[in-house]
């Protein structure tokens, strides 16, 4: 995924900002299990009156098992380009995740 968005970057299609139908990519995360990074599908977005956008997303494969995850809700901040899940399977640790940005198309 992190060379995704940076093949997607050098063709001006990507974002800092969420957009419907877009792709987040976290970013590299060892420690956490993600060393080339992780993609999800913005489902929906909703801009925060803080700045912060809340997201919808749907991804899979965050147990190893393929299971898909979908509709959970993460806290989108676009000043520390980071992701916090609030719910769904992450919600118990992802809440200060590296992001990327976001691929367009």
């Amino acid at each position: 995924p992190v060379q995704w968005f940076a093949c997607a970057k050098n063709k001006g299609y990507t974002s800092s900002l969420p957009v419907t139908g877009s792709v987040i990519v976290l970013d590299v995360n060892t420690r956490r299990g993600m060393p080339t990074g992780h993609p999800a599908y913005v489902e929906a977005v909703k801009k925060n009156q803080d700045g912060t956008w809340t997201l919808r997303i749907s991804h899979t494969n965050y147990d190893r098992k393929c299971h898909l995850d979908q509709d959970a809700t993460v806290l989108f901040d676009p000043k520390r380009m980071t992701a916090a899940f609030a719910t769904g399977p992450w919600s118990t640790w992802a809440k200060d995740l590296k992001a990327l940005g976001f691929i367009l198309r």
